[in-house]
């Protein structure tokens, strides 16, 4: 399908007839990125009233949600081992625009340059050091205060490209360098905020760390402190990256960005699905 026809159909969104804008929503739909890569102005330069910009806006949102979805569900199927991979392809799924091997590559500087801070003498608690050197001395990376709420601060892109964050978006990195780095320091369930802990070869923890307070590590009997009872277990990948998505999401819907929260609320349950 040409540009133009693909324009002409975005035009027809508007149409009185339910009909008619369930019929070209669908094929709109259908199209993908492509139709996205039509949308990148303000919808006020593209909209004809307000019936069209809320139903461009809830196209769009449906657009970004699927794409979103696909990539993720590819992660899955190729193990969903790693957890950067998989919260790039959230980011890339809802910005199918995103430069990947550009983040991809950022994020490999920054593992290489704690890798080569670290050698084999080094303690665990040692190595955790150096990683908050890197992170937060060197990198200087840095969480944002709460308000404004912007999407982006919880994703790869602008941790990466500005060092600044929510706690959430800098909690992830903190896990997914850790991981990349072969660390057993592995996010943990029930924790809130995300907290990380420091596995020796068994189901016991030498240390728990709190990434969004620069790398603070306690002892794992103050994990009572943020929810954590019982045994304590590490969570998979694919659970913490629905618990970040379950975050951001609450976050925009608490702070009016309506379209941003349906499209993450479409993202957890559609991940949910795709995973079990």
């Amino acid at each position: 399908m040409s540009t133009s026809e693909l324009h002409a159909l975005i035009d027809l969104l508007d149409d009185p007839d339910e009909g008619v804008y369930r019929h070209v929503h669908d094929i709109l739909m259908g199209r993908g990125p492509e139709v996205l890569s039509l949308l990148q102005r303000p919808v006020e330069e593209v909209a004809r009233g307000a019936v069209h910009a809320d139903r461009i806006e809830a196209l769009m949102a449906g657009l970004r949600s699927a794409e979103a979805v696909r990539r993720m569900r590819a992660w899955i199927e190729g193990g969903a081992r790693d957890l950067f991979e998989g919260w790039l392809a959230v980011e890339g799924g809802l910005r199918p625009e995103l430069d990947v091997a550009g983040n991809r590559g950022l994020f490999e500087r920054l593992c290489r340059d704690v890798w080569l801070e670290c050698n084999e003498g080094l303690t665990a608690l040692e190595q955790v050091l150096v990683l908050n050197h890197v992170l937060f001395a060197v990198r200087e990376v840095r969480i944002v205060p709460v308000l404004p709420v912007e999407l982006h601060q919880g994703l790869p892109e602008g941790l990466l490209r500005t060092g600044s964050g929510n706690a959430h978006g800098v909690s992830m990195l903190y896990a997914a360098c850790a991981q990349r780095l072969g660390f057993p320091l592995y996010p943990l369930a029930g924790a809130d905020p995300l907290l990380l802990g420091w596995f020796d070869g068994g189901s016991e923890i030498l240390f728990a760390v709190h990434p969004s307070r620069r790398g603070t590590v306690f002892a794992p009997g103050d994990l009572v402190e943020f929810g954590v009872t019982g045994p304590v277990r590490p969570m998979a990948p694919a659970d913490t990256l629905v618990a970040l998505i379950s975050s951001l999401q609450w976050m925009q819907e608490h702070h009016g960005k309506s379209a941003d929260a349906q499209c993450l609320h479409t993202l957890v349950k559609e991940f949910s699905r795709v995973a079990r």
